[in-house]
């Protein structure tokens, strides 16, 4: 394992605890507490199996958020996709 891989996960294990900001983040974007908590989880497991170039917390916090809200986008389009 790479020490980048490696940092990206020691930093990611460390905000398991503070998940709630994301968590937040996805249930404004996708209105449903079942859909923010996959959008969540699945940024998690992509960047564990993926982890992107370190550039420090403060960029690293900004690229996790912002998937976060990506993900949560999908999943409310593929959901209204299917309802519609």
């Amino acid at each position: 394992m790479e020490l980048a891989d490696e940092i990206w996960r020691r930093r990611l294990a460390g905000w398991v605890g503070q998940t709630d900001r994301a968590y937040l983040l996805a249930l404004r974007t996708t209105g449903a507490p079942d859909l923010a908590e996959e959008a969540v989880q699945q940024v998690y497991t992509r960047l564990l199996l993926r982890p992107p170039e370190d550039r420090g917390e403060e960029a690293a916090m900004a690229y996790f958020l912002k998937a976060v809200h990506g993900a949560a986008v999908d999943l409310t389009r593929s959901t209204s996709r299917r309802r519609g």
